[in-house]
């Protein structure tokens, strides 16, 4: 068997061949141009091509590219375009499973297309950006979906009252286009939907110095309304500390969280005298008015009442950090969630732990 393979700059390839039938390609060449101009482009090429579905697992393959447990192998081009306030992002990509299991092996985007801009940053009216996603997938033989998906946030300024709360004006708009065929999900017909949310974000900071450190904390509350009616979500999104103040907590573009809520928490931090962030923790809760029984169980948004989630971290040192994120039932005995890990960087060791229930 004959390996070759080089790396320059932003550059990479691997080729690995053997004789017979017994062989795979594996190959990646990633470039960026930019200039003066503040542009910057990228493009990433990948291709991976096994001579029978065991190969890789049989012969125990492994280098930069390839691990031989992989089940899904790639062949795509990408190309991002960032500028200023604009993004453009370009994929075209076909996957084909190694499983035995699957009657059809193969699943194409052809293409996929992403689309953001600024529209307005204003100190008077707030901020309003555009996000449009086109993506035509076809996969599972037959099973074909066409999105065309063009989401408006909004995020006003802040509005400072005298009692110390902060407030933001927060809402978002979703219009979803599709045609489909063979998805039961969705309508066989050119389909076009609007959804809508609105809220009010509200965060009062208190501050405490003691011994040269700075101790922050931040209580913050969401109050969320959003008409309508959404699909059943199977995604199934964790929800966290941070997506928890979110207007969607639907990762999945073409869909939409409806109903009324309320986010409770806060966030706490302690600072040391160069600034610098030691220690920070954050706890929220959603309160639903009802249940909404089409968001996916694994995000519990599903509840009146969700998981209660938190995340830490604290710099023991300069070389230690630990990192642990939770989530714990509504009845706040059993723990759905634990995630820990730690990194110790000590030149020229470097340790990442992790551990996940």
């Amino acid at each position: 068997m004959t390996d070759f393979g080089y790396t320059e700059g932003y550059k990479k390839t691997s080729l690995t061949k053997a004789s017979g039938d017994k062989s795979h390609i594996f190959g990646r060449y990633v470039k960026n141009f930019s200039n003066e101009k503040n542009f910057d482009n990228t493009l990433d090429l990948t291709f991976q091509e096994v001579s029978n579905d065991k190969y890789l697992k049989l012969y125990k393959i492994k280098s930069n590219l390839v691990d031989y447990n992989i089940e899904t192998l790639e062949n795509s081009l990408k190309f991002t375009h960032e500028q200023d306030n604009l993004f453009l992002g370009f994929n075209t990509s076909v996957y084909e499973t190694l499983n035995d299991d699957y009657e059809d092996k193969y699943e194409y985007i052809l293409p996929e297309i992403t689309l953001n801009k600024n529209l307005i940053s204003s100190e008077e009216i707030g901020n309003l950006e555009l996000q449009t996603n086109y993506k035509a997938h076809k996969y599972d033989t037959n099973k074909l979906t066409n999105f065309l998906v063009n989401d408006f946030n909004y995020k006003s300024n802040d509005i400072i009252f005298s009692n110390g709360i902060n407030s933001q004006i927060l809402a978002g708009i979703k219009n979803i286009n599709y045609e489909s065929k063979n998805v039961d999900i969705y309508k066989d017909n050119p389909t076009s939907e609007v959804f809508g949310s609105l809220g009010l974000l509200s965060e009062i900071n208190f501050q405490k110095n003691k011994n040269n450190s700075k101790h922050l904390l931040k209580p913050k509350m969401l109050i969320r309304v959003a008409p309508g009616s959404m699909r059943k979500e199977t995604s199934g999104t964790r929800l966290s500390a941070s997506n928890a103040f979110n207007l969607n907590r639907v990762s999945n573009i073409n869909n939409y969280e409806t109903g009324l809520s309320t986010t409770v928490g806060f966030n706490y931090k302690i600072k040391n005298k160069n600034n610098d962030t030691d220690f920070d923790f954050s706890l929220a809760q959603v309160i639903n008015e009802k249940e909404n029984i089409k968001m996916a169980d694994k995000s519990s948004l599903n509840e009146k009442l969700s998981d209660l989630v938190g995340s830490s971290s604290f710099k023991l040192n300069e070389n230690i950090n630990l990192n642990y994120n939770f989530a714990i039932e509504q009845n706040y005995n059993d723990c759905n969630y634990n995630e820990f890990s730690a990194n110790v960087d000590n030149a020229p060791l470097n340790v990442n732990f992790g551990y996940l229930k």
